[in-house]
């Protein structure tokens, strides 16, 4: 194999390690958003409580009750306004009424939610995460499943972030949110990672750079 790619920043994952094979190269995650109808805070503009967004998966993962915690957490916190995005897997009337500082969504685009965002309560999906970070986001992680545990395990090797295991009691949730939120070294970190992360050029761009290198070496051997 000539190259083997990994759709994340080095500067997220774990430090190298030493057997880490020669031909590893990190080309960074898609940070590209859909393009989406103009859309707006549901708060007044002159609001200036901290924006804790809470996402999990877009995809049915057995969530809800994940989510239901989440969602009395934020609302136990006076302080801040929450943004909830259900995405298409669930449906707002399960939740009944919000909390006064909470508004459920179904959708709202990354790119303008995430540079208002003080903090993001997140399942740990892999764009999710590279997308907040490469805002300077910090994160509170609580991972379900498949890459997820992962992917919370790095944000929080890199201080960027906690995690807490998918039982997570509401009080726990809400204590990280306040942690994330007043601790400055998990927003310093995340922004370190950011401008990591947006040096560089896009992933679209660097795979197709080592695309082009293997494809030239492979040239230069068979040349006469």
């Amino acid at each position: 194999m000539a190259r083997l790619l990994v759709l994340a920043a080095s500067a997220v994952d774990f430090p190298a390690r030493r057997d880490a094979p020669a031909n590893l190269r990190h080309v960074g995650s898609p940070l590209e958003d859909v393009t989406v109808p103009p859309w707006m805070l549901p708060w007044p503009p002159g609001d200036s409580r901290p924006l804790v967004v809470v996402g999990l998966s877009t995809l049915a993962q057995g969530q809800e009750n994940l989510m239901r915690r989440c969602i009395e957490a934020v609302g136990t916190l006076n302080e801040v306004r929450a943004l909830v995005t259900l995405g298409p897997s669930l449906d707002a009337a399960r939740f009944g009424t919000p909390p006064a500082n909470v508004r459920l969504e179904r959708f709202a685009p990354h790119s303008t939610v995430l540079p208002l965002a003080a903090a993001m309560v997140t399942q740990c999906g892999l764009g999710t995460v590279a997308k907040a970070l490469a805002h300077g986001v910090p994160l509170v992680c609580v991972p379900l499943l498949g890459d997820q545990p992962e992917n919370a395990a790095r944000v929080a090797a890199r201080g960027a972030g906690l995690r807490l295991p998918p039982d997570a009691t509401t009080g726990r949730i809400a204590e990280a949110i306040r942690r994330v939120l007043t601790e400055p070294g998990f927003r310093a970190n995340a922004a370190r990672l950011s401008s990591i992360m947006m040096a560089g050029g896009s992933a679209a761009e660097r795979c197709a750079d080592q695309v082009e290198s293997v494809l030239a070496s492979a040239r230069a051997v068979e040349a006469p």
